[in-house]
């Protein structure tokens, strides 16, 4: 600091000040090393970088990005993303990718990954993570028990074995089609509204719990039972974009509120001789399960309310009050 005081209370030559200034920048300046060269070239095409790829990024050109578009671009790596400390949205589709650090993106919400060679997600690092597209990769196994507000979780076409979604009390959608799960635990997924499990090795499926489910595909598994009764009557109309359960040979009852309704809107979705019934007494029935709750046929359940009068979804562990078009009312306790 002195010699820098010296120079310029002496008014050294424009030289000598130029070169001072130059070495001062040079070591004032951070950069953050890019060593994947056509990753480097996708942030100079996005005019993120300049010139040509020196594998290194001026920090603070990478300090403001919320939202980065890497996609089909030739990747193998992606070190250097620790310098994108603001970012919350990552698209990098359709790479090279093996391996990908998130445990340096904190405000990370939105990831889009499909059609890599990843082997394994380090999501521990990512409380805030929204949607998860990982379709198309080599995943044996993904941890999502840190995503509380978890909400779009594709994992399809990979090689995950087990999945577990329990804490994941917010997710509406899950693509865990073309796997190897031979099952699948959706007791606490309450706001599900699609599902797409198919092409997997599924024996038996609970979707009592899931009144919001609207779309949904269980295809080419191995079902021996399949409960659809959430204790409410459907008024969707089904067609074969929205359902399709075909391809499970041993699956001859499907538990449904309302068999009559199941007959007619459901089978064209399942294969020959499936019979549709209020209780099918498998593993898979509400009874087996722990719902208490047969509704006979000659009702038609028009609201379900807590103890407080205010109508909510079904839902477990916790008193329930249905209402029923004949004017009757029953105290109901689904518990598991």
């Amino acid at each position: 600091m002195y010699y820098y005081f010296t120079l310029c209370s002496m008014n050294r030559s424009h030289f000598l000040i130029t070169a001072f200034v130059s070495y001062c920048t040079c070591i004032q300046a951070q950069f953050t090393a890019i060593p994947d060269e056509n990753f480097e070239l996708a942030l100079i095409a996005m005019g993120v970088d300049t010139g040509d790829p020196d594998g290194q990024v001026l920090t603070e050109d990478l300090a403001d990005i919320d939202d980065l578009n890497v996609n089909d671009a030739g990747i193998s790596d992606l070190t250097g993303l620790a310098g994108f400390v603001a970012l919350e949205r990552l698209h990098c589709a359709d790479n090279e990718l093996d391996n990908i650090d998130l445990t340096v993106l904190p405000l990370l919400y939105y990831l889009h990954c499909n059609d890599n060679n990843l082997t394994s997600l380090d999501l521990s690092m990512n409380p805030l993570m929204r949607t998860i597209l990982c379709t198309g990769n080599e995943l044996e196994a993904i941890d999502t028990d840190n995503l509380p507000v978890l909400r779009q979780f594709a994992c399809g076409d990979n090689n995950i074995s087990e999945l577990d979604v329990s804490n994941n009390l917010e997710l509406d959608g899950l693509y865990c089609q073309g796997n190897s799960l031979t099952e699948l635990d959706l007791i606490a997924n309450s706001v599900l509204e699609s599902l797409r499990c198919n092409d997997n090795a599924l024996i038996q499926l609970d979707l009592s719990a899931c009144p919001e489910l609207e779309t949904f595909s269980c295809s080419n598994n191995f079902l021996t039972c399949l409960n659809l009764n959430t204790g409410m009557p459907s008024e969707l109309e089904y067609d074969d974009e929205k359902f399709q359960a075909m391809g499970n040979p041993e699956l001859a009852c499907v538990e449904v509120y309302n068999p009559e309704w199941g007959a007619t809107n459901l089978s064209p979705f399942f294969d020959g001789g499936v019979s549709f019934s209020n209780f099918c007494d498998n593993a898979c029935s509400s009874q087996s399960s722990g719902i208490q709750t047969v509704i006979p046929e000659h009702r038609t359940l028009v609201k379900v309310m807590d103890y407080l009068g205010r109508e909510v979804p079904v839902s477990f562990n916790k008193p329930l009050i249905y209402l029923f078009d004949d004017g009757t009312v029953e105290r109901v306790f689904l518990w598991n």
